[in-house]
């Protein structure tokens, strides 16, 4: 976006294995924020956050998801939100200043406008980092992370359930899950679900590929 790329880079998470393997872990970890010419490579602006070190066992992707370094582009706002382990910072996209620091609840996070959704369903301003309300009241179970847009969020609690950002009424597909990565995707008014449990031995009977589409009043 701005004719620019954002990335963020830390240490990755089978080198911190191995760290913890030789026990060469260190206290702190740093994070750099990049921000490089679309065309050239050149960095435009860079930051470095330091984060509390944390071995990600190597394998253990789950726990890389709600953990690991994450990074994120509001085009509307002109700001690039990033963090890690719980930890959150907002910066101008064009030149770098930081905006806001604050710790705000689990990874990933869901843009809507100039508000975001963290994974405890919570709604907090991009502009400030402040909670301003509750999206929708998760009542999470087995291991997944919602994903949502402006209308619709979409998450494992057991089974699949979704729910009306506008009203948080919650509907419930019974019987089937979506897998450890949540594998409901809402894209163009089609919610497609392909079959992530494979494998997956919990009591889940209906395991198939599938697609909703919305039906016209």
């Amino acid at each position: 976006g701005g004719g620019m790329v954002f990335a963020v880079d830390s240490l990755s998470a089978a080198d911190a294995d191995g760290r913890r393997r030789r026990a060469e872990a260190d206290s702190l970890r740093p994070s750099r924020i990049l921000a490089l010419d679309a065309r050239t490579g050149d960095v435009r602006w860079s930051a470095v956050k330091e984060n509390p070190y944390r071995t990600d066992v190597t394998g253990q992707w789950l726990t890389l998801r709600g953990n690991d370094d994450w990074l994120a582009y509001s085009e509307s706002l002109g700001l690039v939100v990033a963090g890690k382990q719980k930890r959150a910072y907002a910066f101008e996209a064009a030149g770098g200043r930081e905006v806001w620091a604050k710790p705000i609840g689990a990874a990933p996070w869901v843009l809507r406008g100039e508000t975001f959704l963290h994974q405890g369903g919570g709604l907090v301003d991009l502009r400030t980092g402040e909670h301003v309300g509750t999206a929708a009241s998760i009542r999470r179970g087995g291991c997944n992370y919602f994903v949502a847009g402006p209308h619709l969020l979409v998450i494992r609690e057991r089974s699949v359930s979704y729910f009306d950002l506008d009203t948080q009424e919650r509907s419930s597909l019974f019987a089937i899950r979506s897998g450890c990565s949540n594998s409901l995707v809402a894209a163009d008014g089609v919610l497609s679900v392909p079959n992530f449990a494979v494998g997956c031995v919990c009591n889940y009977p209906i395991q198939t590929s599938f697609a909703m589409a919305r039906m016209a009043k």
